[in-house]
């Protein structure tokens, strides 16, 4: 029973922590044609779901941890190349994803006045839309090394 509400919490916390990444294209392309205005509000928003997303993720670590050492082992392959993927998510949100938004919002809000995005404000937003896809592509290897557990 404890297996089963940990896997559940787990699942959760995947879905909050990198369902945001998927929905990151199409939210960005409604953002565009709304306007420089909404280029802001988006970015704003979306330096609130990294923080949410930072934190999901110390969910996902923990539950992940307590999955695997109660019915696999950390040495595991599968095991071992899933902790890999989410430690350069971890890197991949702190190091570039959070900061990056925080600019983005910036440069959006100062160009919102303007009428029309910046050069610099188009530089942080295909970092960014690089690094969602980036992330997008880790977070499917994750999924598929979690379902199909190869060499278990």
């Amino acid at each position: 029973m404890v297996y089963d509400f940990v896997l559940a919490l787990h699942i959760v916390a995947v879905l909050v922590a990198f369902g945001p990444v998927f929905a990151y294209p199409v939210a960005l392309r409604a953002a565009r044609v709304a306007g420089s205005g909404a280029l802001a509000t988006f970015h704003q928003g979306q330096v609130l779901l990294v923080r949410y997303a930072t934190f999901a993720m110390v969910v996902v670590l923990g539950a992940g941890l307590y999955l695997a050492l109660d019915r696999f082992s950390l040495g595991d392959p599968w095991i071992s190349a899933t902790f890999v993927v989410l430690f350069v998510l971890f890197g991949l949100y702190g190091a570039v994803l959070a900061p990056t938004e925080r600019r983005a919002a910036e440069l959006a809000g100062r160009d919102a006045s303007a009428g029309a995005p910046s050069g610099e404000y188009d530089a942080a937003a295909r970092r960014l839309s690089n690094v969602m896809s980036v992330a997008g592509l880790l977070v499917a290897l994750a999924i598929v090394l979690m379902t199909v557990k190869p060499g278990a």
